[in-house]
């Protein structure tokens, strides 16, 4: 009597389990084998680039950089990757449309970047990207990519600097992607604080004719991390004893194109000295220099 009630549970759990042995061959045959990813809109991020679904940076040697502690230069090599996944059975991806993302302002592209490759696991190249100097990056996806119907991931990368007037001291880059998303990525950059010099050098050259002296100074302006205009710039001098200003002989030029500089000489405020104040800013160009010359 105990016999029956366990033959019929037992017969009730072969059942079971036939079922699902059933329904995993089932679902072998119709899906393909292997694992399978099923990728939707919501893994995308954004709007700017469709199908893109990473994106890292890493220093040159490709490595994390540091969150915080503000040691990194603000000068770095970066290496930046785009990621992308295209869904599965998606066969209609559309190859007629150059898509288009920014860079941040944080990152300096010096020269135009062409002809980047992105390439699927086999190797086919499936796409091109292109950055511009002014950040702009422009994806085209290619019509191959639309004769695969799974397995489709594919990326590309460029190695580029920080641009350091940007990043001095701040603590994240930000990546707009279109329709509202962002990528935060926390960086701890180093913070150098800005200075300025005027770098001179000064020689003279007797003239035993007239008994003068020519002085030529000349003024290297510099200002760093950054270079920036130098505005109410002032330079003063000091006169050898018993020597007085050669009154019209005070000239100033831009060295290497000699272009006059306008600017006023007044006497010094203090005794035995002469003053000159540039009337615009310097400092404008790189490695500009001024010379200053008058007779005394």
């Amino acid at each position: 009597m105990l016999q029956q009630p366990f033959r019929l549970n037992r017969l009730r759990r072969w059942k079971k389990l036939g079922f699902l042995v059933i329904f995993s061959l089932l679902m072998q045959i119709l899906l393909p084998f292997g694992s399978l990813r099923i990728v939707s809109a919501a893994d995308q991020i954004g709007t700017d680039l469709p199908y893109l679904t990473g994106l890292t940076i890493t220093d040159g040697s490709g490595n994390p950089f540091p969150e915080s502690g503000g040691t990194v230069p603000p000068d770095s090599d970066v290496h930046i990757r785009y990621d992308f996944t295209f869904p599965d059975g998606e066969t209609e991806i559309d190859t007629s449309t150059t898509h288009t993302t920014r860079l941040p302002s944080a990152i300096l592209i010096a020269s135009p970047i062409n002809d980047i490759e992105m390439k699927l696991g086999d190797g086919t190249v499936i796409g091109t990207a292109t950055i511009g100097t002014d950040n702009v990056v422009s994806v085209t996806f290619l019509p191959i990519i639309n004769e695969y119907d799974s397995e489709r991931t594919s990326f590309f990368w460029i190695t580029s600097q920080f641009n350091k007037e940007v990043v001095n001291g701040i603590t994240q880059i930000v990546f707009e992607l279109g329709g509202g998303a962002e990528v935060v990525i926390p960086v701890g950059f180093e913070t150098i604080e800005e200075t300025s010099s005027l770098g001179m050098e000064k020689s003279g050259i007797y003239n035993s004719d007239d008994n003068t002296i020519t002085w030529t100074l000349d003024i290297s302006p510099s200002t760093k991390p950054n270079q920036r205009p130098l505005s109410n710039v002032v330079i003063t001098d000091v006169l050898p004893n018993n020597q007085t200003l050669v009154a019209g002989s005070e000239e100033i030029i831009k060295v290497g194109s000699g272009e006059p500089v306008n600017g006023n000489f007044v006497s010094g405020t203090a005794p035995g000295t002469i003053e000159y104040a540039f009337n615009g800013d310097i400092n404008t160009e790189p490695d500009e220099t001024y010379r200053i010359t008058f007779k005394t």
